[in-house]
């Protein structure tokens, strides 16, 4: 685009999801001609370097941590997990191990550091919406040596 206006190249946004057979990028020519001086000049510039790519997910295996509370069902809680493996499913992806402590900081920062210790990614799910940003689950983040960012 830089070069004429006439020339445009389109990409999707970077990090975005791309299904096989999708386009992810096109050239197009506005007017339906351009100099052949400026298209020699966008070669020019695009020769011997990568434009884009598209790169596919890394498998990971991944820790679940479900909160509980006393009246949790664990009908709900084995739901989650579907739920989330199907998701993971799509990367390639897996739970490799799933804990179910109390809703209470000290157990849920002992759950996510022996989770830690054996997958990629640890993800919990709290039985309880958080209110603040020192509410059970993100006050056990960081007493597992966590950062919180929001």
């Amino acid at each position: 685009n830089g070069i004429d206006p006439a020339i445009t190249l389109a990409t999707l946004p970077q990090f975005a999801h791309v299904e096989n057979g999708q386009m992810a990028a096109t050239v197009k020519i506005i007017p339906f001609a351009v100099a052949s001086e400026k298209l020699r000049q966008v070669a020019a510039l695009c020769a011997g370097k990568q434009i884009f790519s598209v790169h596919p997910f890394k498998p990971m295996k991944v820790g679940l941590i479900q909160t509980t509370l006393p009246g949790t069902k664990a009908s709900v809680l084995d739901k989650t997990t579907r739920i989330t493996q199907s998701r993971l499913a799509r990367s390639s992806s897996q739970i490799s191990s799933e804990q179910r402590p109390p809703h209470e900081s000290g157990a849920v920062s002992q759950a996510i550091g022996k989770a830690s210790a054996g997958n990629d990614m640890v993800i919990v799910f709290g039985a309880s919406a958080m209110s603040d940003c020192d509410d059970v689950v993100p006050a056990a983040i960081r007493q597992a040596g966590g950062t919180v960012m929001r």
